[in-house]
């Protein structure tokens, strides 16, 4: 008992002491978290004057198809949130366990210097102490990382096991989930519930209303990949550069997404990050040219379990550029990055197209 109570004592000394710097950092299951300066870990939300822009700069999930009830749609929606909120938590409790324990190090390090022997048991004590906790928090850390990817493998399941799984997956959050009636007949009215007219590769990634303004965003396609010439060495079997686009929707309003994958943790050194209003310069196959420019900044963001490096960009394009782009097939791009310049070929010239006609056909 002596044990616990020093360890927990130890815990609020440190936590009183530290200075905490805001960090940002990627979570197992891909999650942009940052900390704030009492040490707490929270999503890193990016101030926008367009607020609702906030989760189109986040990964998304797989797609459930058409018809899917609304029961296990809103219910994907709670257990997603559940399971990220534990992950966030396991993760700021194992951060703050490692601070501790460097601090008690040190404490330790003196101690053995000055030959302080009750000083040195006490110390070595809570620090075994807090070696249990981390290893604690570092299952329950894992263990949300895999409850997040059961969620997100709902999507891809039949019916009864979507129903099966989810029960299971309330259970283990302790959340009771219950169909609320009056918001799936407020959306039937407003007509913004999976009605998209049958289209071949057209699938709606959300499709709700934030700050009385309805979103749309339809799934992403691949555009183009890239390796510099000097690297194709390095990388034979696979591209370091993966690129998709999307168009995302705000009442009459369209942006352009660009979600661009380097396979390198070391690339955001070359490339740097792409800075607001960066020109984003199209390439029409006609020989048209049009530009854009990025809505706000979008730093470097890293997955830490796969070592990759995340780039996701928002471009407002004007109903000028949006009447080309649904008739006219692209040729290339070129983009600015805070490091240079740098121009790709489109392997897929008629993806912005369809797209187009994804999100156009969304009544």
């Amino acid at each position: 008992m002596l044990k616990y109570i020093l360890f927990v004592v130890s815990i609020i000394l440190i936590k009183s002491n530290f200075a905490f710097t805001q960090r940002v950092s990627i979570t197992l299951s891909g999650q942009n978290i940052k900390q704030q300066f009492d040490g707490t870990w929270i999503k890193n939300i990016i101030q926008d004057t367009l607020p609702q822009l906030i989760d189109a700069q986040n990964p998304k999930e797989q797609l459930f198809k058409l018809g899917t009830s609304d029961f296990i749609l809103s219910s994907y929606s709670t257990l997603m949130k559940a399971a990220q909120k534990s992950e966030i938590e396991s993760f700021a409790a194992i951060d703050f366990i490692e601070l501790s324990i460097s601090q008690n190090e040190i404490t330790l390090s003196k101690a053995k210097v000055s030959k302080d022997k009750i000083l040195i048991k006490e110390t070595n004590n809570i620090i075994k102490e807090q070696i249990k906790e981390k290893n604690k928090a570092t299952k329950k850390y894992q263990n949300s990382f895999e409850k997040i990817l059961e969620i997100r493998n709902l999507p891809l399941q039949r019916v009864k096991d979507q129903e099966k799984n989810i029960n299971l997956l309330s259970n283990y959050f302790n959340i009771k989930l219950e169909i609320d009636v009056n918001k799936i007949i407020k959306d039937k009215e407003q007509n913004i519930t999976n009605n998209m007219e049958t289209l071949s590769d057209c699938a709606i990634l959300r499709d709700e209303i934030k700050l009385k303004k309805r979103i749309l965003e339809i799934g992403a396609t691949p555009i183009f990949t890239f390796t510099p010439t000097k690297l194709k060495s390095y990388f034979k079997e696979k591209e370091l550069m993966q690129a998709q686009a999307s168009f995302l929707k705000i009442e009459k309003d369209y942006f352009l997404k660009l979600s661009i994958k380097l396979i390198s943790k070391d690339a955001s050194k070359s490339y740097g990050y792409v800075a607001k209003e960066s020109m984003l310069n199209i390439d029409f196959i006609t020989g048209k040219k049009e530009v854009l420019y990025a809505l706000d900044s979008s730093p470097a963001q890293f997955e830490n379990y796969t070592g990759h490096t995340l780039y996701h960009i928002l471009y407002p394009v004007s109903q000028d550029i949006l009447n080309i782009m649904t008739n006219v097939p692209l040729n290339t791009i070129s983009m600015m990055w805070s490091s240079g310049y740098e121009t790709y070929d489109i392997y897929d010239v008629d993806a912005l197209m369809s797209q187009l006609k994804c999100i156009k056909s969304i009544k």
